[in-house]
């Protein structure tokens, strides 16, 4: 919409730990003084990764150096957090309120993804802006999506299936389906990068060798043979 161009600043798998990780000399080095903005996903989709308090540091601190930069953190796994990890958010750090805007949904935590229905917030010269736009991008809301969001958001602190609130049964229910799929991978010889948080796993499938007959069955667009993933699915 405003004709900017996508740098991308890739996470890394450690190859000694299998844990997700960002070079912040790289995240540094991509910023120019035409950088408007920088993009964080945390809990991170879809590899899960957890963004600690010492990761945010260092994320402020580049800011802090590159003031022409404003952040958007996309936070819609916020409460799909396991192993006892907390989400913390990029806002919350010194000097950060003003220069980030926090993205969340009502869709991964209440199970209602394709309604769209989230929110946005940050200092008020951001989000003053947001609204101004956003009036001619969207003709109108599920108003009663709305509704209904507002009365559960305040219901979701409050015991819930025998756990202390809603979030805490929400994220023990993932924990346990992500630790019998981690299981199943294993079972099946592939090697799970097992995730912090959200509701993906990725895995590692590099010692299996798909039979190249599923190489040579067209894809989706016709196209023969296909790429390694596609075979291997097969």
């Amino acid at each position: 919409m405003a004709g900017g161009n996508c740098v991308y600043v890739p996470l890394r798998v450690n190859p000694q730990t299998s844990v997700w990780e960002l070079s912040f000399d790289e995240l540094e080095k991509a910023i120019s003084e035409k950088t408007k903005l920088i993009i964080i996903n945390t809990p991170h989709n879809p590899t899960g990764k957890v963004f600690s308090l010492s990761e945010l540091e260092e994320i402020a601190a580049i800011l802090r150096r590159n003031p022409h930069v404003t952040a958007v953190t996309d936070e819609v796994y916020e409460h799909m957090i396991y192993d006892g990890k907390q989400h913390l958010r990029l806002a919350s750090l010194p000097d950060m309120w003003a220069r980030t805007i926090t993205i969340s949904s009502c869709g991964k935590t209440f199970s209602c993804t394709g309604w769209k229905t989230g929110w946005a917030y940050g200092h008020a010269d951001l989000i003053k802006p947001i609204m101004l736009a956003n009036q001619w991008v969207q003709f109108s809301v599920p108003t009663p999506n709305q509704r209904a969001i507002a009365d559960v958001i305040e219901q979701a602190s409050k015991p819930y299936q025998g756990y202390a609130s809603y979030y805490a049964y929400l994220t023990a229910m993932y924990q346990l389906k992500r630790d019998h799929l981690v299981a199943s991978l294993r079972a099946a010889h592939l090697h799970p990068y097992v995730p912090e948080g959200g509701f993906f796993i990725i895995a590692d499938t590099s010692a299996h060798h798909p039979d190249k007959a599923y190489e040579d069955i067209p894809g989706p667009t016709g196209e023969s043979p296909v790429t390694r993933d596609w075979a291997f699915a097969r």
